[in-house]
């Protein structure tokens, strides 16, 4: 889709609304208005960007002649995709548990973290600083804070 530029709002002339109650900035013509709402970038529809192929950790979406297909063997449902969809266009709800896609393990080695016989996660809490990584490298948010995070003035968030 070709980038248009955006249309120019009407308005009164600064000298020509002292002595009147008109509105000073007054609806665009429907033409403007129709134009202007034609430069949507469709938030929610996927314009092809790659971006879940690329940010895909195991590959497992390809690009198709008529969009993208995925290779469900691959997939192991850590919804990266999801959270880097710039639209919001794929829709995958996350489970709130860990579903051992070991994502956590792939993005950042923390020694806190110890894969479980069962492959999920496990955080040795002898060991753990609560930094907050495995929070938010979890795309799934089956890692939840023991504590709130402090901010730089001290105050919790999170």
């Amino acid at each position: 889709m070709e980038p248009k530029p955006r249309i120019e709002e009407p308005s009164l002339h600064i000298q020509s609304i002292k002595n009147h109650f008109e509105e000073v900035h007054p609806l665009p013509d429907r033409e403007a208005i129709i134009a202007e709402a034609k430069r949507c970038l469709h938030c929610g529809a996927c314009y092809h960007c790659d971006t879940c192929m690329i940010q895909c950790p195991e590959g497992a979406i390809t690009k198709t002649e008529t969009g993208y297909a995925i290779n469900y063997e691959k997939c192991t449902g850590c919804r990266v995709c999801v959270k880097e969809c710039p639209t919001s266009a794929i829709d995958m709800p996350a489970v709130g548990a860990c579903i051992a896609c070991g994502y956590c393990f792939k993005r950042f080695e923390c020694p806190s973290m110890v894969k479980g016989d069962d492959g999920r996660l496990k955080i040795d809490r002898l060991t753990c600083v609560d930094c907050g990584l495995c929070v938010i490298a979890c795309s799934q948010e089956a890692i939840y804070p023991l504590t709130p995070f402090l901010s730089p003035s001290g105050r919790g968030e999170g």
